[in-house]
């Protein structure tokens, strides 16, 4: 059940920054002054974070081999898959700050502030080795 509530939720994530990644100017002016130097700093932290857990559990589940679970591929195959490729999209974004609004920016860290527990638990399970049931 965890399963499915964290791929559905990399899902909303992924279509939610792949929307933030365009727009015009004119509805919302770019991230730029004091608020949003504040805010791409703790967003990065965070992005920082994530991705560094995302990391150790990839290579916890190759050591402790979850990768040969029957259901590897449709489970946790799949959501690390989606969470890397997220990852992978907010870097580029973060990258380009300065085109991101302060909404955007704010977006960006609620949903890895949603992420970063999921993923500290599943590492937590994957740094045991697998047994099969």
């Amino acid at each position: 059940m965890k399963k499915l509530i964290l791929l559905g939720l990399v899902i909303a994530i992924s279509f939610a920054l792949i929307a933030c990644g365009g727009g015009s100017e004119d509805e919302i002016s770019p991230a730029s002054g004091t608020d949003a130097t504040g805010e791409i700093f703790s967003v990065i932290e965070k992005y920082e974070a994530l991705l560094a857990i995302v990391d150790y559990a990839e290579a916890a589940i190759i050591e402790n081999g979850w990768d040969q679970a029957p259901d590897y591929d449709a489970d946790l195959g799949a959501s690390l898959d989606m969470v890397q490729d997220m990852l992978f999209t907010s870097g580029i974004q973060l990258e380009n700050s300065a085109d991101l609004t302060v909404e955007e920016l704010i977006g960006m860290e609620e949903a890895f502030d949603r992420l970063i527990p999921v993923w500290q638990e599943t590492l937590d399970k994957v740094s045991q080795p697998y047994v099969a049931e």
